[in-house]
């Protein structure tokens, strides 16, 4: 797993493959263009794909013609996880990318989760196999959500604050 601490990083062109998590970032500043992240995670070890987490600073995350599929979260998402603890902003846009074949879902946010022009297909969860949101704010665009399982919600499921 590749872990970024207060820093800010841009990656591109790069395969990240079978660690124990994929990517994870926290207050700071990421940029994944064109990369893979595949068969990652391991039960116990919480991150699947991408993890990016806001704990005092603001953070952002741009995640652009990527692919994140096949990827195992336990505490969270299998796909992507945004995880805002406290005040601080966080914000992750993710644009025609393809987030695939995730276990625990292909997303979890309780921040702001810009995602547009995207397939979120055949990940699996508890709650909201595509995209499962409990606060913040969600803006889902021409994007395709299709053959999510879950045990409440296959496709969205919107907490406090919305869609």
């Amino acid at each position: 797993m590749l872990e970024l601490l207060d820093t800010s990083l841009e990656i591109r062109d790069v395969t990240i493959r079978h660690g124990q998590g994929g990517l994870a970032t926290r207050n700071g500043s990421l940029t994944v263009t064109r990369v893979v992240v595949t068969e990652n995670g391991l039960v116990g070890t919480g991150i699947g794909g991408v993890a990016v987490r806001s704990y005092a600073t603001p953070t952002t995350c741009l995640v652009t013609d990527s692919t994140i599929s096949n990827n195992r979260g336990s505490l969270f998402a299998g796909g992507i996880t945004v995880n805002r603890i406290g005040f601080a902003a966080l914000t992750v846009t993710v644009f025609r990318s393809t987030i695939v074949g995730n276990q625990a879902g292909g997303f979890t946010s309780n921040g702001t989760l810009v995602i547009d022009e995207c397939t979120i297909a055949d990940n699996s969860a508890g709650d909201g196999g595509g995209v499962y949101t409990y606060g913040g704010v969600l803006t889902l665009t021409r994007s395709t959500v299709a053959g999510n399982i879950a045990a409440q919600g296959g496709g969205v499921v919107a907490g406090s604050n919305g869609l």
